[in-house]
């Protein structure tokens, strides 16, 4: 008898999870059932290269809908989903539509946090989460000669560099913190971002408070700051996202800052999965439960849930979480965790503008790496880190020595 498995959720993990059930189960049915009217599509470009032009985002979509229809996978598209039942093993759509399954994963993503200040529900405020967001901000910004950027992280400051560089937009972005990028990497790699987007010509101000947004009549805005007050013509807000997890937790699934799943995709509830960054995933590397948004858990995650779900596999994900940023010409790649990290370490290339930062514990093993224009660097930084290998850090910090030649210590 053929199974059916039902995904809630078409974006880039939910594709991935069909893909991956399809490749291993040719018989049962899969439906992939999304909120969007859009067929899957990736992220990464949105940000990008996809504000550019319609030709380049395009280039989200990495199948096209002819695969659905040859891979036999269901597409119920612009379809949301109400409720769940685990105990009657069914899903009631917005229309009505009642969907009997066998296995359920929720691949629901995340949505972009929403701006809440004084006067915020007047503006007309951007935000790049969706296809649609993206097109949107394209259009928007065209003619327009300033915009001000709110949030200093990896979105903010890729929709600043295309603003400045293909849109020759004057920029202006508030960060409340005291340093960009201040989640995820350390201060040495904020610091030289910062310089970065400076020459570009960013305007960067740290520590801000914003107070109330004023929209006048002419579609343009005063933002009022502890900086003072600012005029722009365009707004964009990045300060992050929400993991869409309402609807797992009405179902009785455990949630916390993501559903909670185990190195399988397993929730607390049986035959149901979860996958990709609404997922607050167990990561054996360390040994604790971690969200992370990237495109590397929606892509790889999946597989493993797929594997179990088939009864192929035992064994689970357990990827280094892996990020990474173009703005600019600079690519940035950063492996793991820097709060594991107890020595930082820099190793610096000839060229100022090639270097990694590679974070210590006390036994010297490498528990992350943030590498700037050496992403050829990146798979050998991984196995080392794998190898839990502990690395001299004169060794890391000697450019003249080649880092494949490192590899002899995770024979030891």
């Amino acid at each position: 008898m053929c199974a059916h498995y039902v995904i809630i959720g078409a974006g880039q993990a939910g594709r991935r999870t069909a893909e991956s059930l399809r490749e291993r189960d040719s018989q049962s049915r899969i439906s992939l059932i999304g909120e969007e009217e859009h067929i899957p599509y990736d992220r990464p470009v949105l940000s990008k290269e996809g504000l550019i032009d319609e030709d380049s985002l395009q280039s989200a979509f990495v199948v096209d809908k002819n695969f659905y229809r040859d891979q036999n996978i269901h597409l119920l598209l612009g379809s949301p989903v109400v409720s769940v039942a685990p105990n009657e093993k069914k899903i009631l759509l917005g229309n009505d539509d009642v969907i009997q399954y066998d296995k359920l994963i929720f691949a629901t993503g995340s949505r972009a946090r929403k701006l809440i200040t004084k006067g915020a529900e007047n503006a007309d405020i951007h935000y790049v989460r969706t296809l649609n967001d993206s097109k949107q901000l394209s259009q928007a910004a065209r003619g327009k000669s300033h915009v001000v950027i709110i949030g200093g992280g990896f979105i903010g400051l890729e929709v600043a560099a295309t603003l400045a560089t293909h849109f020759k937009m004057d920029v202006t972005l508030l960060e409340s913190g005291e340093r960009i990028l201040k989640r995820v990497m350390p201060s040495a790699l904020s610091d030289y971002m910062h310089q970065l987007h400076q020459e570009k010509g960013i305007n960067i101000l740290l520590n801000s408070s914003l107070t109330q947004i004023h929209t006048h009549a002419d579609n343009t805005y005063t933002l009022e700051t502890n900086h003072g007050a600012i005029h722009t013509e365009l707004i964009v807000a990045g300060i992050g996202v929400h993991p869409n997890q309402e609807l797992a937790a009405a179902a009785g699934i455990h949630v916390n800052n993501g559903i909670v799943v185990d190195e399988h995709g397993r929730t607390n509830i049986p035959d149901i999965y979860a996958a990709g960054d609404v997922t607050a995933h167990f990561n054996p590397f360390y040994q604790a439960h971690i969200r992370l948004e990237s495109w590397q858990v929606a892509e790889n995650q999946p597989v493993a849930i797929a594997n179990h779900i088939c009864g192929l596999s035992s064994e689970g994900f357990n990827d280094i979480p892996w990020l990474w940023s173009d703005q600019y010409t600079h690519n940035l790649q950063m492996l793991g965790d820097f709060c594991f990290a107890s020595q930082l370490v820099i190793r610096q290339e000839a060229k100022s503008e090639h270097f990694a930062l590679i974070g210590l514990n006390d036994q010297q093993q490498i528990k992350a790496v943030c590498a700037v224009n050496q992403g050829r660097d990146i798979s050998m930084y991984r196995r080392l880190m794998q190898s839990n290998c502990s690395v001299a850090p004169a060794l890391l910090t000697d450019s003249n020595t080649p880092l494949r030649s490192l590899q002899s210590l995770l024979r030891n």
